[in-house]
């Protein structure tokens, strides 16, 4: 009897010991608390589902830190982590649509002063001051993780100052398109460079001058998702088009360096 007892405890002990040596998953939330079972489900940038202790548990990624896939046998030596899930593109909101706006600094001749005008030059000046830029219209939808297309509405609005100090304004609206390119950094934060060309129409208001001209835009951007819809992103632009002038006769490079601040939402296509 005595051997059977012994027998008996000697078996339930392996299969303890076995038992332990099971694979189980491991999810380290941010406030600290660690919950171990079995991993059920994981939906990117929405929740992880877990059975702990005969019960299902659902928490959401905002809450996770992170998931680790571990064993008893390997867990002195280490710990095999499961990183969570990168974003899965088939089923990310492509589209975007969203506006920009910041400051715009006028550079070259065109925002030169007449102090760098002299007699007999044929140098074109734009007096223009630093001023104002708003992308009404951002449209841009990724068709691939890397690479995307973009189209832009935007305007700039610059004071010129005339002789005797008088005021007037260069309007400067373009229309432009072009690839983006999207470099991805963490998982809600990206690099976006997008070379853009269009048409660019540059007006002064009371001197009734109207000329549209070639334009080029380089942007370059971080963007932020916040969420599941909305983004931000903070960069800069450099912007370019000759404009051509009759009195004088001649031309004037219209460039402009912007700082912007911008809002998005994403939308499906």
């Amino acid at each position: 009897m005595r051997t059977i007892v012994i027998s008996a405890i000697l078996i339930l002990l392996s299969s303890l010991a076995f038992a332990q040596k099971e694979v189980y998953d491991v999810v380290y939330l941010k406030d600290g608390s660690i919950i171990r079972g079995e991993l059920i489900e994981i939906i990117p940038e929405e929740k992880v589902k877990i059975k702990s202790a005969g019960n299902t548990l659902s928490f959401p990624m905002s809450e996770v830190k992170k998931v680790i896939r571990d064993t008893a046998k390997e867990k002195k030596d280490k710990q095999v982590e499961q990183k969570l899930p990168s974003r899965d593109f088939e089923n990310y909101r492509k589209g975007f649509i969203g506006l920009s706006f910041g400051p715009s600094f006028p550079t070259g001749n065109y925002g030169s002063d007449s102090q760098s005008v002299y007699t007999g030059s044929s140098v074109i000046k734009g007096y223009a001051r630093e001023g104002l830029k708003m992308n009404f219209l951002v449209l841009s939808y990724q068709f691939h993780k890397n690479i995307g297309a973009a189209l832009f509405w935007r305007k700039t609005a610059h004071e010129k100052i005339k002789s005797g100090y008088q005021k007037d304004y260069w309007f400067n609206s373009s229309y432009l398109a072009g690839p983006a390119f999207i470099i991805p950094l963490e998982k809600t934060v990206s690099l976006v460079l997008k070379p853009m060309a269009g048409v660019g129409i540059t007006t002064l208001r009371d001197e009734g001058y109207k000329y549209s001209a070639f334009a080029f835009d380089l942007t370059g951007e971080l963007r932020y998702d916040l969420s599941d819809r909305w983004r931000i992103n903070v960069g800069g632009d450099y912007y370019y088009s000759r404009l051509q002038m009759d009195n004088p006769k001649g031309e004037l490079d219209n460039t402009v360096l912007s700082i912007n601040l911008g809002f998005g939402y994403r939308f499906d296509l």
